[in-house]
C-alpha cells in the first residue's frame, strides 16, 4: 500500500512540475507520463490469466477452508468436484439457475433442485420446498405434485427435480429446499446400510414488480431539545404514491437511527443504484468505509463486527481499484482501455489510498475546468499527508488563490482546500460561501448550476464541501452554520443511506462523519414516536443502539406520517416509499428506441434486443452515461454479443456488466447528432410463463435525473411459451 501511496504522489507531482508543461492549474489530462515497469503497483508476467489474478490478489486472500477452492484449469462453470465436497456431505443441494436469481413478479418459474449423492451406495431421498407466505406451488402433473419429490439416487449420482412456483410478494423471497434420506417412500432403493442425512438450502430470488420503479424518501435529523424549545418541528409527511402505478407495487417503511452514518453503514455495499463497473463507481465501494471507520475510532465506538466488514469492504475496493489503473501510474474510468488517465480520478485515489493506509496492507470532465480541479487535487494531497509547505502544495495554493470563480461549489472546494493547507485566506472563502448560502430556520444551502436543488447531486456535493471547510476551519465557530448545512443534506438522502452518485455520496458522507467527530453531541436517549393510518410505533434510541438502524413497515397508503421525539440527543428518521409506474415520464434529455425481435434461426429460444439512444440538450454532450437493459423473466445474455457491441464501438461503449438480469453499457459520452446503438441476443435459460415486458432505461451518470426509459415485449411464435 505505501509503495502504491508513492507512486501516485510521484504521478502528481511530475504533473504539477513538469517543466515541458509550463501549467500549474491542470489544464489537460496526464496521458504524457510515462513510468517505468518497476512502478507498477503489481507486475507479473505470467501469459497466464488465472496466475496474473493470483499474483494481483495473493496478499489480501485469507485461507477460506470449505468456502472456496480456485476451479483446476478445465473445469467449466458449475462443476462440482467430488473430492472437495465428499468430506462435507454425503447430500448436497443444489438451487439453480441463475436466471430466477432475478425476476419479474406474476410469471411462474420452475427452479432446478438439484441433489448430489456422494456415498457409494444408493439412497432414497425426499426434496420438499417448504410452504411460505411469499410463493405459492403452480400444479403442473408433468413436473409432480405438491412441494415434494421422491427418488432413489444412484451411487455418486445426481438428480434433478423441478417444481413450479409463483411469488406473491416483492423483494428477496427467500426458497427454502430440504433433501434427507427417507426409507420409506416407495422407491426400491437397496440400501446397504442405514444412513442418516440431510441438507437444507435457503437461497433467495429477487422479484420485482413490472414497470419501472421509483422511490421517494422523507428525511429529517431532528433532536429533542430543539423541538422542545420550539427552535425546530417536525412536518407531517404525506407518504402516497402516485394514482396511477402498478397494482400492488407500493411499499414503504419508516427507520430510526441515532447517528448520522448509522444509515449508510447498514448499507455500505449498495449504497446508490447505480452499477460499479467503472474506476470511479467503483470508489463508492471504497471511499465510505474509511470515513465510517475513522469515525468509529475517533468515537470508540467500533466492534469487532462492524470492523470486519468495513476492512472487507475496503479491501474489496482496493483490489478492484487496481484494475483501473493505466501503465503510466494514473488512473480513468476504464484504465488502459481510455486515451488518456484522469486527474480527478487520480487524486481521488490519492487520498483514498492513503487515508486507507492504517487499515489494510497491500465528474468534472479535466479539461475546461481547471480550478476546482486545482483545489480538489490540493486537497487530496494534504488529505494523503503531503505537508502544507511542500513546494506542489504552495503552486497549487498559489493558483487557488488567483481564481475569482464565484460559483458556490468552485468556492465551496477552494474553501476546504484553503482550510487544509492553513492558508489565511481559507475564513475569507468560507465567509463568502455563507453569504451565498440560501438560509431557512434550519436549513442551508445553495443553488447550483444545474439550476435546482432539488435533486441536484452538484448541490450535495457543495453543501459536503461547505461543511468540510466548516469543521476544518473552525469547528466551534461554524457549528450552528453546519448543523443547518447538516439537517439540509440529511433530506436528501435516498432509502439505501446514499445521495444521487459517486461523488455526492463520497463527499456528503466524509462530511457528516467530519461533524459527527468535531462536534459534541451530548447523551442520547429519546423516544421518537411514529403514527400513520393503521400504525403506531414507539422507536427507543440511546447510545446502546445509535448504530442500529430500527425499522417498521407500513401497512397502508397513502398516510399522513407523524413524528414526535422526547428525550435528550439527536436522532435521524426516515420514511421511504417505493412503488413502480406502468410508463416512465418523459424527458428531453435522451431520444430512446427500442426494438425486440425473434432470432430467426433461434425458435423459442433465441431473441435480440436493440436500444439506439442520442443525446438532445442543446449543450452539445453528456457526461458519461449507461444503457440498461433489464431483461424478460428467464432469459439471460449472450456473452459473445456483449463483448462484440464492445469491441466495435470501443470509442463509445467502454464496458459491459452483467448483475442478474440487468445488462448495463457504459456509454463515455453521447454527442449531439450521434446516435449510440446496443444490440445483443438473449437465450430462453428456463422456461417460464405469462412473462411480463422487460425494460431500457439510458441515463446520464452524473446528473441521473436526465433519464429515458422504455419497455419492450417480443412478438408472439406459434407453439412457444410467452
Amino acid at each position: 500500500m505505501r509503495r502504491d501511496l508513492c507512486q501516485l504522489r510521484v504521478f502528481l507531482f511530475l504533473f504539477f512540475s513538469c517543466p515541458s508543461l509550463r501549467l500549474v492549474c491542470l489544464h489537460n489530462s496526464p496521458s504524457f507520463l510515462i513510468l517505468p515497469p518497476s512502478s507498477f503497483f503489481f507486475s507479473s508476467r505470467s501469459p497466464s490469466l488465472q496466475l496474473l489474478f493470483c499474483s494481483l490478489y495473493q496478499p489480501f486472500f485469507s485461507p477460506l477452508g470449505g468456502q472456496g477452492r480456485v476451479r483446476p484449469p478445465g473445469e467449466g462453470r458449475g462443476t462440482v468436484r467430488a473430492d472437495i465436497h465428499h468430506h462435507l456431505h454425503a447430500l448436497l443441494l443444489g438451487l439453480d439457475p441463475p436466471a430466477l436469481r432475478q425476476a419479474r413478479r406474476g410469471p411462474a418459474r420452475q427452479p432446478w433442485i438439484s441433489v448430489f449423492n456422494y456415498l457409494d451406495q444408493p439412497l432414497p431421498v425426499r426434496v420438499i420446498l417448504e410452504e411460505s407466505s411469499e410463493y405459492e406451488v403452480v400444479e403442473d402433473p408433468s413436473l409432480g405434485t405438491g412441494n415434494e419429490r421422491t427418488s432413489c439416487l444412484a451411487p455418486q449420482d445426481k438428480v434433478v427435480h423441478t417444481i413450479k412456483i409463483q411469488a406473491l410478494a416483492l423483494g428477496d423471497v427467500n426458497l427454502t429446499v430440504s433433501a434427507f434420506v427417507d426409507s420409506s417412500i416407495p422407491e426400491a432403493c437397496d440400501t446397504t446400510e442405514p444412513v442418516v442425512k440431510r441438507d437444507t438450502l435457503i437461497k433467495p430470488i429477487k422479484v420485482e414488480a413490472e414497470g419501472f420503479p421509483r422511490e421517494e424518501t422523507w428525511t429529517k435529523y431532528v433532536c429533542a431539545e430543539e423541538l422542545a424549545e420550539g427552535k425546530d418541528s417536525m412536518e407531517v409527511w404525506q407518504v402516497a404514491p402516485p394514482e396511477k402505478i402498478v397494482a400492488d407495487s407500493a411499499r414503504g417503511w419508516v427507520t430510526a437511527v441515532g447517528d448520522l452514518l448509522a444509515l449508510s453503514l447498514e448499507n455500505l455495499g449498495s449504497l446508490i443504484r447505480m452499477p460499479y463497473g467503472c474506476g470511479e463507481q467503483n470508489m463508492i465501494n471504497f471511499a465510505p468505509n474509511i470515513y465510517i471507520m475513522q469515525y468509529l475510532e475517533a468515537t470508540r465506538q467500533g466492534t469487532p463486527e462492524t470492523t470486519e466488514k468495513l476492512l472487507r469492504f475496503m479491501r474489496t475496493g482496493y483490489q478492484r481499484e487496481l484494475l483501473y489503473r493505466r501503465t503510466n501510474g494514473s488512473f480513468s474510468a476504464f484504465g488502459n482501455a481510455d486515451d488518456s488517465g484522469s486527474t480527478w480520478l487520480t487524486a481521488f485515489v490519492l487520498k483514498s489510498f492513503a487515508q486507507a493506509d492504517p487499515y489494510i496492507s497491500g465528474g468534472l470532465a479535466d479539461s475546461g475546468t481547471p480550478v476546482p480541479l486545482t483545489a480538489y487535487v490540493l486537497t487530496a494531497l494534504i488529505e494523503a499527508g503531503t505537508i502544507p509547505t511542500a513546494r506542489i502544495v504552495t503552486d497549487a495554493t498559489r493558483c487557488v488563490l488567483s481564481d475569482s470563480s464565484s460559483d458556490p461549489y468552485t468556492v465551496a472546494v477552494k474553501a476546504y482546500a484553503l482550510a487544509l493547507a492553513k492558508h489565511p485566506e481559507a475564513q475569507t472563502l468560507l465567509q463568502q460561501l455563507i453569504d451565498m448560502a440560501v438560509v431557512e430556520e434550519n436549513a442551508m444551502y445553495w443553488e447550483t448550476a444545474t439550476g435546482s436543488s432539488k435533486s441536484s447531486p452538484l448541490a450535495v456535493e457543495t453543501a459536503g464541501y461547505a461543511i468540510l471547510a466548516m469543521m476544518t476551519q473552525d469547528p466551534e465557530q461554524y457549528v450552528l452554520n453546519a448543523r443547518k448545512v447538516v439537517k439540509w443534506i440529511t433530506t436528501k438522502r435516498n432509502g439505501l443511506g446514499g445521495f444521487y452518485s459517486t461523488q455526492d455520496t463520497v463527499v456528503a458522507l466524509q462530511a457528516m462523519a467530519s461533524y459527527e467527530t468535531n462536534t459534541h453531541q451530548g447523551p442520547l436517549d429519546v423516544v421518537a414516536t411514529v403514527t400513520a393510518k393503521d400504525f403506531s410505533h414507539a422507536f427507543t434510541v440511546n447510545e446502546n443502539n445509535k448504530l442500529l438502524e430500527q425499522l417498521q413497515k407500513l401497512p397502508t397508503f397513502p398516510t399522513d406520517v407523524t413524528v414526535n421525539i422526547e428525550g435528550q440527543g439527536c436522532a435521524v428518521m426516515q420514511a421511504v416509499l417505493r412503488y413502480n409506474i406502468p410508463e416512465p415520464e418523459a424527458s428531453d434529455a435522451f431520444a430512446l428506441n427500442v426494438t425486440a425481435t425473434n432470432d430467426p434461426s433461434g425458435g423459442c429460444v433465441s431473441k435480440r434486443v436493440q436500444a439506439c439512444s442520442s443525446y438532445l440538450l442543446p449543450d452539445g454532450k453528456s457526461n458519461m452515461a449507461v444503457i440498461e437493459v433489464n431483461l424478460i423473466s428467464g432469459f439471460i445474455p449472450e456473452k459473445e454479443d456483449l463483448k462484440a457491441v464492445v469491441k466495435y464501438n470501443s470509442k463509445v461503449v467502454k464496458r459491459y456488466d452483467v448483475d442478474g438480469s440487468k445488462v448495463s453499457f457504459y456509454i463515455e459520452e453521447f454527442k449531439a447528432g450521434e446516435e449510440v446503438c446496443v444490440s445483443f441476443r438473449i437465450s430462453r435459460e428456463v422456461e417460464i410463463e405469462n412473462t411480463k415486458p422487460g425494460s431500457v432505461v439510458v441515463y446520464d451518470y452524473y446528473q441521473p435525473e436526465f433519464a429515458v426509459s422504455k419497455s419492450y415485449s417480443f412478438p408472439a411464435i406459434d407453439g412457444c411459451t410467452r
